[in-house]
């Protein structure tokens, strides 16, 4: 009877040895991504596939529990891979992903509504959900918060601006102090010292 109960212990340790676990953590790992008005803010991830028997793919993410979902709305990146290897996390690999929009890598992205406040933020959850190759499902909730932050403005557009407003005043400048005589005198001038 002993060596039933022990081996049906040992039996039982052993599943729960096998019994897949997955870690997923967001990029920044603190979760917290912040934009201006009218910007997409994203995250990127790291995952890791626990399971010594059985691949994993992920489906789909998309968020929960928001505080303020009227700020902007989220696009789920990481479902749509689905894993790095054949729409696939293989056993005991690790999967990681920084956020870049252009190419469509990282979690997902938040965009944020063009007519949203500077200072207002949304938090909640993004839920990840993933199934084993054999069928069974699984989900991962990592928190997030979005801040809406005041716009930057482009780099050298002041400078732009101001040379392009000396010029224009240079410019009205030199026709205001010909009188249409002189200007045409100076024209006939320019005419003949140019065909010397």
């Amino acid at each position: 009877m002993k060596s039933a109960v022990l081996g049906f212990n040992l039996f039982v340790s052993l599943l729960a040895g096998l019994a897949s676990a997955t870690t997923l953590t967001t990029i920044p790992s603190s979760g917290l991504v912040s934009g201006a008005p009218g910007q997409d803010a994203g995250w990127g991830f790291s995952t890791t596939n626990d399971s010594v028997t059985q691949t994993l793919s992920f489906g789909q993410s998309f968020l929960i529990d928001e505080t303020n979902p009227l700020l902007g709305s989220y696009t789920d990146l990481i479902g749509p891979q689905g894993g790095p290897d054949n729409f696939s996390v293989d056993i005991a690999q690790s999967w990681s992903e920084v956020f870049d929009e252009s190419s469509q890598q990282g979690l997902g992205f938040y965009s944020i509504d063009p007519s949203a406040v500077v200072g207002s933020s949304d938090s909640g959850f993004i839920s990840v959900f993933y199934n084993f190759a054999d069928g069974t499902p699984g989900s991962i909730e990592v928190p997030f918060t979005v801040t809406v932050t005041a716009p930057v403005p482009e780099p050298g557009a002041g400078w732009t601006m101001l040379a392009s407003c000396i010029f224009l005043l240079g410019w009205r400048a030199g026709r205001l102090r010909l009188s249409p005589q002189g200007r045409r005198r100076g024209a006939k001038l320019q005419l003949r010292e140019a065909c010397r």
